[in-house]
């Protein structure tokens, strides 16, 4: 069995694929999340992860965790399910990409954290973020 290669792994505000062409969209990518006080609530992100696999037709039970940076074996969110990726092509590698939403996020304490991205509970990507205070 191949894992899937991953070709980019964001953080933003949205993301969605265009009807049709299934094009990916990707709107406002960050790597800071701005506090002014604390504990601090970031309505919605999103995390995008996009791959080439080669096994098409196939069932991958994905998690997304956010955890604090050193404080890994906390995790302070998760997303999991199952991805049934199928081949759109007959190309030897297939595009695909996931879009995960998480909302009403609550961050108690500045500092750095990440995303983990596993298929089949095997890491994948990690998407490194800061809560930091304001610029002045």
């Amino acid at each position: 069995m191949k894992t899937p290669k991953l070709n980019f792994a964001v953080l933003c505000d949205d993301a969605f694929t265009s009807e049709g062409s299934k094009k990916l969209n990707i709107v406002g990518i960050f790597q800071r999340i701005f506090a002014a006080k604390l504990p601090i609530v970031h309505p919605r992100l999103a995390v995008v992860a996009n791959f080439n696999i080669e096994e098409r037709d196939k069932m991958y039970n994905f998690k997304v965790q956010m955890v604090k940076e050193k404080e890994e074996a906390n995790v302070l969110m998760e997303a999991a399910g199952i991805a049934d990726v199928k081949a759109i092509s007959a190309s030897s590698e297939e595009n695909w990409q996931m879009i995960i939403y998480f909302q009403i996020i609550k961050f108690d304490s500045l500092g750095k954290y990440f995303f983990k991205v596993l298929l089949d509970d095997m890491p994948v990507a990690k998407i490194p973020f800061e809560v930091v205070p304001p610029l002045t």
